[in-house]
């Protein structure tokens, strides 16, 4: 039953995605005389689109320092992390919901929150640290 009802929804979505292809007008997209494009009187086709996706593209920095590249890497590492704190508190929490009383599971529970807030504590004071040893740097 699990194996017709998937074939099915696999089918549907296959032809439900190449008939809105087809039907949706998707040959029109790349020619100019497309009754349906709102931007048509503004001057906006498939060059002019282009034309603005490079000007946007030209005003990405390029002339960045290495040191610059590590930065943003330790930025996001910093903020991947916390995020990755702060979804096991979540998860303690809902250990601590279902232990039903027992107190070593709760004990253990208290534990892991416990360690998360140190954890959270210590990347908000590694987040100032880096901070601060960049500026240090940048300046020297």
């Amino acid at each position: 039953m699990k194996i017709l009802l998937k074939l099915i929804l696999s089918l549907f979505l296959f032809f439900g995605f190449i008939t809105g292809f087809v039907y949706g007008g998707f040959s029109d997209f790349f020619t100019d005389e497309s009754v349906d494009n709102p931007y048509k009187d503004k001057g906006y086709n498939l060059s002019g689109g282009l034309k603005e996706v490079k000007d946007t593209v030209d005003l990405i920095e390029t002339d960045r320092r290495f040191s610059e590249y590590i930065q943003d890497v330790v930025k996001y590492l910093l903020g991947f992390v916390t995020v990755i704190a702060i979804i096991y508190m979540i998860y303690g929490g809902f250990t601590m919901m279902i232990s039903a009383g027992d107190e070593e599971k709760v004990k253990k529970t208290k534990n892991i929150i416990i360690y998360v807030i140190i954890g959270i504590f210590v990347i908000w004071i590694a987040n100032s640290i880096v901070l601060w040893l960049f500026e240090v740097f940048e300046k020297s």
